[in-house]
């Protein structure tokens, strides 16, 4: 397993591709939450403060939001805003779609040892 750490933001979005996406780089981003005080509001409040005053969508609110929140030592990376810590990770599978989902099952089945399978419909995991 390579030896790296997250440090941010700047391992996530660039700055070209939020500018594309928005209308401006972090740099911009910061300077606009800075004068308007956000670093002592909650995360909830800068999201939709962003939304209703941008027209960037929520998505990209709350994404500026927890970039702006690192950037200024308010959240590290990993942390929610409760103050825990989660972590994901995905990995990418040389198969069809049938095959990665009873690779799942088989791996999920094992590791909890008991029969896990999709429901009808799909979408919902049933242990049995």
């Amino acid at each position: 397993m390579a030896d790296w750490t997250v440090t941010g933001r700047e391992d996530g979005v660039s700055d070209q591709a939020l500018a594309n996406a928005t209308g401006k780089a972090w740099p911009a981003w910061f300077a606009v939450l800075d004068e308007a005080g956000a670093q002592t509001w909650k995360h909830s409040k800068t999201a939709q403060w962003l939304d209703a005053n941008f027209t960037i969508g929520g998505w990209w609110a709350q994404g500026v939001t927890v970039g702006y929140e690192q950037a200024r030592g308010i959240r590290l990376p990993g942390q929610r805003q409760d103050g825990t810590f989660e972590v994901g990770a995905s990995k990418t599978l040389p198969l069809d779609q049938q095959k990665a989902i009873d690779a799942l099952i088989a791996a999920v089945s094992d590791e909890l040892g008991a029969h896990a399978g999709v429901a009808e419909g799909g979408g919902h995991a049933e242990l049995g």
